[in-house]
Formats: structure tokens, C-alpha cells, sequence
């Protein structure tokens, strides 16, 4: 018999009605009043409402890029580095006279997490030793022994991705003796939070500052990511695409003799614990309100191609580049590579394995190029010479241009990003490994992939691309350092059949299914 996913419990925002749906699932409508709603990864609903149609519906909390499902309208809101507070609406009515309602502040941190286990794994191995025949005394009944060994299995390097998302209650709401949401800040409806919420209660204000709260987050997320690394001589980890941001949940508050605080959206009472640590004096935070945005082109009025969240987007009409901002879309540079194959160009023969390519068409994959100096071993590399000479990397011969061995070192990072990196970013490291000469072209026709990761992004995953690259020596490695200048994004061409995907700059084919090099 086939496992049932297990039911989440909820609550409608637009009745209080109960709400139940199975893990996994995408929307859910209330057995009440009817309402749809939508439900992203972390189980979080937010209403929002369309500037085209003024429609209300659920948005997935932390996507940037949708569609309105009343007019079919594009749409962005505007979540990407900056704060915004959510709200989460009681439902409860007061369980004692005199008890006030208080809104308090707990923070909000999702995104990814890229990490290695890179050294040297030691692994502890129990095996039956015959002590007596060891020391030439014979062998007998009894004389076998249970001994533990440490064994090595030699260099190895796994890198892991996974999604994180941690919350943390505000020193302020720790000061009122509530220490955490459990799983109750996921599956409740959120809410930007406007200003008619100072009428619903007590709005607490938060009492950490916001780079502070990131910090904190980010540790915890860091320690979670590696709490599966052990026994590894050098571990590192980076924090991508991560999103921050401030909710508040409701509670009643009864003082008196003893403090009682209830939970205002369930009606139960909350257990409380003695204060953790006091709220800092004189902290204020100053938010922006959530807008949502309909995604054109503002040159040609054309529709932007847009993932769920994509940074860069480019306009299907006229080809112009726009990057989500804080103030909303603003234009953005970014550049084409011409092709040095025809995408019709076999990569192998048909006599050879596999037979040859059936029919394939041209995919645009965005990659960040980032200029870097790195020191190793006390040697510093910055020029695209020095990777073989300085750094002893294989360079695989090409017939195709490289770029001069005097410009600037470069590494790539895969803007398209994903949880499971290292199906993606062979690519990446053979770009960097190659140079290719990238000239600029107008974008031919064929699919393009969106852009998840920016430029901030792959600035901090360059440690992710050399990690990859040098051998795995973790005294050696411990020695690196990297120094970026210059980003850019480039769009670069890639032939995609049944099987395969080919590089068009450096003929360098990969699996389609795992994007995997499939020849060095």
C-alpha cells in the first residue's frame, strides 16, 4: 500500500475556516468559503493584490517573477535585497477579558546553501583480529577479537547544494518569553503588512538591526548545511540567493500576577520561558512597502522573459536587458557570444558509438564572467597565462580562438543556477579552464534560460569554481584566496539534441539528462 503524504494544517485568511493540504501540493481551495489559494515550497501563502485587473489572489511568498491568474498579466514584486515585513492576520478571539493583542517581530532568511566536503574522509572500521596467531602462540576457540581501525579513504570532493530557511524570534519577542514559531511561520497566509495593521493590536517593533538578524541567520543556515560534513580536513560553505525579511504573528498578552500569553491564530495557550537576552535600546528599522509590478519592456513594450526568479530579464522584443532593483526594472548590459560552430555541426561521427546527433536546435545559457586575482600556495594569478603557469592547470587543447594569455584571469559562474550545482556548473569550469574567446554578437534565435543567481552571487562562488578546479590537497587549498573585479553577463550558445548538449564556442559536449561531461 502507497504512503499517503502527510496533511499539513492551515488557515484561511479570507474566513478563519481550517485548511488542510498534503505536502507537495501547489494550491488548495477552502472547504468554507471556496477560496483558492496557491502554496509555495515553504508552505507560505501571501495575498496580493493585480495592479491590471486589482484581481486578489495568492502570490508564492519569495518568488519574484508570476502570473496573475485572473488576466493572465506578468508580474514582479519587488522582494530582491530589500526587507519587507509580512503579517499574519489572529483569527482567535481574546481568551480573557483585559488581554491585549501584540504583533511580534520574528525574521525570515531563505535561499541556498553550496558547500564541500573536501580533504580527506577517515572512516572507522571494526574487523575480527586473531590476536594469539598474530603473536605465533597458535589459534584457538575464543582468541578472536573485535579491533577498531581508522582508515583513510584518500582525497575526496563532493559538492552538496540545498535549500535553507531559518527563522529567528526578535530580541524584542524573546524579552515577552516566546522563543519560537515551530512550523507555524510556514503555513499560515502572510500578508504584506500596510499600515491599517497598527488597528488589528500592538505592533512590537523589532529590537535587532537587520544586519545583525542576517548574521544570525546566516550562521544558523551555514551550521545546518554542514551538519552532514564530518571527519572532513577542510570544509567550506556560501550563502546564495538568499532573501531576507520580517513577519509579525499575533498573540494575546494577559499581565498580572503572571504573565499568559495564547497563540491569536489557534487560541492555544503559548508556553513561555524566561527571557533569553534584553532588547538593545534605540534599534529602528525602516522598511519599504511591497509593490507588485507588471512586467513589459519599458523601450518597446514587449513581454520579458521571466522565471520564478530571475534577476536579469530580457525583453522577447527588442532584445534590451533589465535588472530587478529595489527601485523596480532598470536596464542592464549584457552581451551575446557570437558562435564558433554551426549548431548543426555533428560532434561525432555517425559510425562512432551511439550513432551521431539526431536534429538539434540552439539554447542561450547565461553565465556571469568575473575577473580575479588569487593567491595559492604563496603564488598570485591574474592573468589567463598563469593558470598553466602558476597554477599547473591542464588546459585541454582546442582548435577553436582562446582568448590572449595576457588578459585578465577570468572564472565562470552559471547564472541559471540550481539546488543540485554540480550537475550544472561542468560548464562553468570548463570555461574557465579553456578562456574562450567571447565576441560580441547580436543573440540569435533559440530558448534562453533566466537568471537566477547575480552578480553579488558569483562574486562569492568563485571559491566554488577553483575548489573544483585545484587539487584536492586541504593544506593546499586552506592557502587560497580570491580577489574579484569586473562582473559581466554573457549569454552563450549551446546546440541541444536527444542526448547531448554541445558548447558552441569550445565543442565541448555534456549528458542533456545530468550535464555532465561526456569527453575531456
Amino acid at each position: 500500500m502507497v504512503a499517503k503524504p502527510p496533511l499539513i494544517a492551515s488557515i484561511c485568511s479570507e474566513c478563519g475556516g481550517a485548511v488542510e493540504f498534503p505536502l507537495g501540493a501547489l494550491q488548495v481551495r477552502c472547504p468554507t468559503c471556496e477560496a483558492g489559494m496557491a502554496i509555495d515550497a515553504g508552505q507560505r501563502l501571501l495575498r496580493l493584490d493585480c495592479p491590471r485587473c486589482r484581481g486578489n489572489f495568492y502570490y508564492l511568498d519569495g518568488a519574484l517573477c508570476g502570473r496573475c491568474p485572473f488576466c493572465d498579466a506578468s508580474l514582479l514584486a519587488l522582494t530582491h535585497d530589500r526587507l519587507l515585513r509580512y503579517l499574519v492576520r489572529p483569527v482567535a478571539p481574546s481568551p480573557a477579558e483585559g488581554a491585549e493583542l501584540l504583533l511580534l517581530p520574528f525574521w525570515h532568511l531563505s535561499g541556498l546553501v553550496y558547500g564541500f566536503d573536501l580533504g580527506k574522509r577517515v572512516e572507522i572500521v571494526d574487523e575480527p583480529r586473531d590476536v594469539y596467531a598474530e603473536q605465533g602462540r597458535g589459534s584457538g576457540e575464543g582468541e578472536i577479537v573485535m579491533r577498531s581501525e581508522r582508515r583513510d579513504s584518500g582525497p575526496q570532493r563532493v559538492f552538496r547544494g540545498r535549500v535553507v530557511a531559518q527563522s529567528l524570534p526578535d530580541a524584542a519577542t524573546l524579552a515577552l518569553g516566546v522563543v519560537s514559531l515551530g512550523v507555524r511561520g510556514s503555513v499560515f497566509p502572510l500578508e504584506p503588512f500596510s499600515a491599517d495593521a497598527d488597528t488589528i493590536g500592538h505592533t512590537v517593533p523589532p529590537a535587532l538591526a537587520p544586519a545583525l538578524a542576517r548574521e544570525k541567520l546566516e550562521c544558523r543556515a551555514l551550521d545546518l548545511a554542514r551538519g552532514d560534513l564530518t571527519h572532513i580536513e577542510l570544509q567550506r560553505a556560501e550563502l546564495v540567493a538568499e532573501t531576507l525579511s520580517l513577519f509579525y504573528y499575533p498573540y494575546w498578552l494577559l499581565e498580572g500576577g503572571e504573565r499568559r500569553i495564547w497563540d491569536a491564530v489557534s487560541g492555544q495557550p503559548e508556553r513561555i520561558t524566561p527571557p533569553r537576552e534584553a532588547p538593545p535600546l534605540g534599534g529602528s528599522v525602516s522598511f519599504d512597502e511591497l509593490r507588485i509590478l507588471e512586467l513589459a519592456c519599458s523601450s518597446c513594450g514587449g513581454a520579458l522573459v521571466a522565471g520564478n526568479n530571475a534577476k536579469v530579464l530580457p525583453c522577447s522584443g527588442c532584445g534590451l536587458h533589465w535588472e530587478v532593483s529595489a527601485q523596480g526594472l532598470r536596464p542592464f548590459t549584457a552581451h551575446a557570444a557570437r558562435p564558433l560552430r554551426p549548431p548543426d555541426s555533428p560532434v561525432r561521427p555517425p559510425d562512432t558509438p551511439g550513432g551521431a546527433l539526431g536534429p538539434r536546435k540552439t539554447v542561450w545559457l547565461p553565465f556571469w564572467r568575473v575577473e580575479v586575482s588569487l593567491r595559492y600556495e604563496g603564488r598570485e594569478a591574474s592573468r589567463i597565462a598563469d593558470l598553466r603557469q602558476v597554477l599547473g592547470l591542464h588546459v585541454p587543447p582546442g582548435e577553436l580562438p582562446v582568448a590572449d594569455p595576457g588578459s585578465p584571469l577570468c572564472y565562470y559562474v552559471p547564472a541559471y543556477g540550481a539546488l543540485k550545482a554540480p550537475r550544472m556548473d561542468v560548464a562553468a569550469r570548463d570555461l574557465t579552464r579553456r578562456q574562450p574567446l567571447l565576441e560580441a554578437a547580436d543573440r540569435g534565435p533559440g530558448e534562453l534560460y533566466t537568471c537566477f543567481l547575480g552578480a553579488d552571487d558569483a562574486r562569492r562562488l568563485g571559491y566554488a569554481t577553483f575548489l573544483q578546479l585545484l587539487p584536492p590537497v586541504a593544506r593546499r587549498l586552506q592557502s587560497l584566496r580570491l580577489s574579484t573585479g569586473a562582473v559581466s553577463l554573457w549569454y552563450l550558445p549551446f546546440a541541444q539534441g536527444d542526448r547531448e548538449l554541445e558548447n558552441l564556442l569550445t565543442g565541448q559536449p555534456y549528458d542533456r539528462a545530468i550535464f555532465r561531461g561526456v569527453r575531456h
